[in-house]
């Protein structure tokens, strides 16, 4: 099984989707970009994050915060995990 995205509450403010994500699967790139940070939660399993060479493992039950000034990231699974990923939207 691959990578699946669950939309569990929107509003102007702040998203909350659900990830499952697979060591199948490609990894999930994407950016903080200054003005905003993202919190991501491994709910069951265990997941990688790496940013600019730093790598932080995030087993099941544990959270991190991604600050505006990351830049880019990416997660990979090493086992096949369910996550949380909370984010502000984008302002049009």
């Amino acid at each position: 099984k691959g990578f699946e995205r669950t939309v569990i509450s929107k509003s102007p403010y702040f998203v909350v989707e659900k990830e499952m994500l697979s060591p199948a699967s490609p990894s999930f790139t994407s950016h903080c970009n200054g003005t905003t940070f993202e919190i991501w939660g491994t709910m069951s399993g265990h997941i990688r994050i790496n940013s600019d060479g730093a790598q932080l493992d995030l087993p099941a039950v544990h959270f991190s915060l991604l600050p505006a000034a990351l830049g880019a990231f990416e997660i990979s699974a090493k086992v096949p995990s369910e996550l949380l990923r909370v984010y502000v939207p984008e302002r049009k």
